[in-house]
């Protein structure tokens, strides 16, 4: 694993020594970077040992719909989409492996597309309550942020699956700007759990 990759560590030890300290939003988006993590420790290590790993992504698209879904549910004022959220986590939970069941490869193309859509849905809707209602600047940034973070990851893994057999030169590259554009996030990510911290009391 590079140090860029290992910078999703920043934002777990923040998230994990400031639980306590830290509004439930936060702790969700320190769960979803201790799954970021996870996620990449297994494929470094399915890597290692020559073994398939395809199905690291299909588990990790299925993760990220229920903890984001559950993440902005904790920021949406919309009472419709408070109930209909847990609903769409829990379908979103098993997506990637029924997925893998039915369609298999080496990408998961039509969870990747469901989750890029739900998520920019409710980044817009959060973005559109956010001009009829005071949210916090703090949440702002954090709903930026994410988008920024899934906008990225959607071309580049149709992009990694084009290329990898194409130009390899051109692949690392990517790969390269791709871990500078999530190490960035993470560092982003680090200074919103610290500064969410001290403001936020039990």
């Amino acid at each position: 694993m590079t140090i860029l990759a290992l910078s999703v560590v920043l934002p777990v030890i923040a998230g994990v020594t400031r639980v306590s300290l830290t509004p439930a939003p936060i702790r969700l988006l320190t769960l979803l970077c201790a799954v970021w993590l996870t996620s990449d420790v297994v494929n470094h290590i399915l890597r290692e040992q020559n073994l398939h790993n395809a199905q690291v992504s299909y588990i990790l698209t299925g993760a990220e719909i229920f903890i984001v879904s559950h993440l902005y549910r904790s920021l949406l004022s919309n009472r419709m989409l408070h109930k209909q959220l847990p609903i769409v986590a829990w379908l979103g939970l098993p997506l990637g492996i029924i997925e893998w069941y039915l369609v298999g490869g080496e990408i998961n193309t039509v969870s990747l597309v469901i989750e890029f859509v739900l998520f920019m849905t409710l980044a817009m809707v959060l973005f559109y309550e956010s001009t009829m209602r005071p949210v916090s600047p703090l949440y702002r940034t954090l709903n930026y942020v994410l988008v920024f973070y899934f906008a990225s990851s959607l071309p580049y893994n149709f992009a990694w699956e084009w290329l990898k057999d194409l130009d390899f030169s051109l692949l690392l590259a990517m790969n390269y700007a791709h871990g500078i554009i999530h190490a960035a996030c993470y560092i982003l990510f680090t200074w919103m759990i610290w500064r969410s911290s001290l403001s936020y009391s039990v």
